[in-house]
């Protein structure tokens, strides 16, 4: 297959299956030269369920420090004209070569990562100083 696509499905998988997903099963529907698209939309729609460690979205450096980079280059963001859309939606384009960076220790990293960034947020918006007029 030269095409795998994961819309709107990675925050549904708990971190712990990422490396048997990413870095076994995927791989093995892919040919050489193949790539995995990853599609997510970063406003979770109400009235989905996290899974028990919750919805975890990745963004750029997140997702490289899951394939043992520093951040994915294959990455693109939405453009569309509509501002409700705009940045709002990511796609990762992955060669299946870099899916083999998608171990244990570069899981825990992007979590850990994942964690942090979530903290800033918390603490910005908090103090007033969030970037973003949609955190209220």
């Amino acid at each position: 297959m030269d095409v795998v696509i994961l819309c709107n499905v990675l925050h549904e998988i708990p971190p712990v299956d990422w490396r048997i997903l990413l870095n076994e099963t995927i791989p093995k529907l892919l040919t050489d030269d193949g790539y995995l698209l990853v599609v997510e939309d970063l406003q979770i729609n109400i009235g989905e369920l996290p899974h028990p460690v919750g919805f975890l979205l990745l963004d750029r450096v997140s997702m490289g420090m899951l394939l043992g980079n520093d951040y994915c280059t294959g990455f693109v963001t939405s453009t569309s004209g509509v501002d409700k859309y705009s940045k709002r939606l990511y796609v990762y384009v992955i060669p299946k070569t870099l899916l083999s960076g998608v171990t244990l220790p570069n899981a825990a990293k992007c979590v850990i990562h994942v964690k942090e960034e979530a903290l800033r947020e918390i603490k910005a918006i908090r103090d007033g100083n969030a970037n973003d007029s949609k955190t209220g």
